[in-house]
């Protein structure tokens, strides 16, 4: 074959390569959706008694473990969990004091999880899956719809998720509770009394 015909042929295999390789208008947002996914986690421990309703010395060991481990806090829902009988009440209110003295708010629940000589200790959360950063899955060339680089706003939505103290609140709102009246209407009463409080000056220091 000559170097010529060779050439031509060579030509003619880029040009069908690229009409078979896709392009930035046929790219779509939705190949790479820049969204954070909130799902559900449930965490168990289970304390448990030989006899009596004290909590032993080893049990509260590990349970401080459970509860540093998972650095439980804001946002969990903490359920102990007791049968319907209600056999177990006073262990139940011990463990229930146990957290409160940690600083952590539990309820007390009826299921049929709990078991004799044991107290279960539920825990429901909710964790932040961002979206892939960075995303350069659109391609950089033949942009005729002149749409958003792959890329645009990742790392904006990845960061917000992974700050959000309470990551069920990205499902359903906060209740925002009842408005103080009286917060509400005093800048209200300072206007109409010209009585406004000023701003307060800050001391600065260093460049000019």
């Amino acid at each position: 074959m000559k170097p010529f015909s060779r050439k031509i042929i060579a030509a003619l295999g880029v040009l069908l390569l690229a009409g078979c390789a896709s392009t930035a208008s046929d790219w779509s947002e939705f190949q790479a959706p820049k969204q954070n996914k909130v799902e559900p986690v449930r965490l168990v421990h289970d304390v448990r008694f030989t006899s009596g309703a004290q909590i032993s010395t080893a049990e509260m060991g590990q349970l401080d473990g459970f509860i540093a481990r998972h650095d439980l806090g804001y946002g969990d829902r903490v359920y102990v969990l007791t049968d319907a009988t209600g056999a177990s009440s006073q262990r139940v209110r011990n463990v229930l004091n146990y957290m409160k003295a940690h600083g952590i708010a539990a309820t007390g629940l009826s299921s049929v999880e709990a078991q004799p000589n044991v107290v279960r200790v539920v825990v429901n959360r909710h964790i932040v899956v961002p979206p892939n950063c960075p995303d350069w899955s659109k391609p950089m060339t033949s942009d005729y719809s002149n749409t958003p680089m792959s890329n645009l706003g990742c790392s904006t939505t990845a960061n917000f998720g992974m700050m959000v103290a309470d990551p069920s609140e990205l499902i359903h709102g906060r209740q925002p509770g009842a408005a103080d009246d009286d917060a509400s209407s005093g800048a209200i009463r300072r206007y109409r009394a010209d009585k406004i409080k000023p701003l307060e000056s800050e001391m600065t220091s260093g460049g000019k």
